[in-house]
């Protein structure tokens, strides 16, 4: 589940790069359904909320990225390794330096 969960937020960061929306936040939600199911940890789940936000830039919706991204950060604040911290926290400055 882990892994279908990492590609299916991949495949939803291609469909924003691409500027499909609607596609982007399909697999946004994919993922985050299995995140949630199977209680796959805060790194995946602040992922999962970042691919979402990503997803609503693209479709230009400000209100919901604001949302997935108050989300990503409470997900950010109950991970405890490092790397996984920094990783989130390094794809989460990308939507605040925008």
């Amino acid at each position: 589940a882990r892994n279908h969960a990492i590609s299916d937020w991949q495949v939803s960061r291609a469909f924003s790069a691409v500027g499909d929306a609607a596609q982007a936040t399909a697999w946004g939600l994919a993922c985050l359904d299995l995140v949630e199911v199977h209680d796959l940890g805060a790194f995946l789940l602040g992922s999962a909320y970042e691919g979402l936000a990503r997803a609503a830039v693209t479709g230009g919706d400000t209100a919901e990225r604001d949302r997935y991204l108050a989300l990503a950060d409470e997900a950010l604040a109950a991970i405890s390794d490092d790397e996984e911290r920094e990783v989130l926290e390094a794809d989460l400055s990308e939507h605040r330096q925008a």
